[in-house]
């Protein structure tokens, strides 16, 4: 195989092009991380609808530190987003089962992030192995 010789500064144009991606990739995971944290809370939110009692007084967060009083009167079903605005009525083992499978997807991806950010990160430190060997050479 035939050596290929790059510059230094084609090598520094690589290695950032390498963090930029690497950038990207954490702020994906970070995303994706914050997705499962959700469909987590909304999975045990769904078990403790069903372990609680018709007409029993509950209290629902509504975010920011805000909380409504309310009445529970129904813990076999909730309404469920399908598509943007179509909401429809499912039983709670059903909105579990399809969170549940959603999560497995969201969790693969962030698998698949988490080996190409290993990858990057073993391209930079190559990368910066070579500058420093060329940077010596200089010396």
């Amino acid at each position: 195989m035939p050596e290929i010789k790059l510059s230094t500064q084609q090598v520094l144009q690589m290695f950032q092009g390498e963090q930029t991606k690497l950038e990207i990739i954490q702020r994906n995971r970070i995303t994706l991380q914050n997705l499962i944290r959700e469909q987590l809370l909304a999975i045990d939110s769904l078990n403790a609808v069903q372990n609680t009692k018709e007409n029993e007084q509950i209290i629902v967060p509504l975010g920011a530190g805000v909380f409504l009083d309310a009445s529970l009167k129904n813990n076999k079903e909730v309404q469920a987003s399908i598509t943007g605005d179509v909401i429809v009525k499912e039983s709670i083992p059903k909105v579990i089962n399809k969170i549940e499978a959603r999560k497995k997807e969201t969790i693969e991806k962030d698998m698949e992030l988490a080996r190409e950010q290993e990858r990057i990160i073993q391209n930079l430190k190559n990368m910066e192995r070579i500058l420093q060997q060329a940077s010596r050479k200089r010396e």
